[in-house]
């Protein structure tokens, strides 16, 4: 077993465990213990806790970032500016790490509730304090509606990345 942490997805943590074989052993077993693999892998975003860095880290999926130029108001705008709002609730709350704090389904779920709730909150904030432009809202349905379309776009990506190395390695 590795020292140090992956956290990732099974199927990147085999990729990380058989690089990690080619490792002397006293490297492994020594170095190995101060490092850490971190991929965001099935989340849009997530807060590292004080235990990794000085700072607090928020790493967010390339697959949420909006196009150039989309306008304010649009559903994958929303979801993520509610994204980096919602993570910076965990930070700012100093929410425990459920990897490394060992937190039970129902004190991840609080969290989860609480970092919504606030994001939401600020974001309706924000937009209720603006004098002109279309901004809107973002109601629940609506941040439900951009989850899920977020899941469906990591399920697409999924199945076009199978798509695409699927000719590679039938070559190999």
């Amino acid at each position: 077993m590795f020292p140090g942490v992956i956290d990732c997805d099974l199927k990147e943590k085999k990729w990380i465990e058989l690089a990690l074989r080619y490792l002397p052993d006293n490297i492994y077993s020594t170095e190995g213990k101060g490092l850490v693999f971190f991929s965001l892998g099935k989340m849009d975003a997530c807060r590292l806790p004080h235990k990794y860095k000085k700072y607090e880290l928020i790493i967010i999926s390339d697959r949420i970032f909006p196009y150039p130029d989309q306008p304010e108001n649009e559903l994958t705008v929303k979801y993520f500016i509610f994204t980096v709002l919602h993570e910076v609730v965990h930070a700012i709350k100093k929410h425990r790490s459920p990897l490394f704090d060992k937190l039970s389904s129902e004190e991840i779920k609080q969290q989860e509730d609480e970092a919504d709730e606030l994001a939401l909150t600020w974001f309706n904030s924000h937009v209720a304090a603006q004098k002109t432009g279309n901004l809107t809202p973002m109601t629940k349905p609506e941040l439900n509606k951009a989850m899920e379309q977020s899941l469906e776009l990591r399920n697409e990506l999924g199945r076009k990345k199978i798509d695409w190395l699927f000719p590679i390695i039938k070559k190999a």
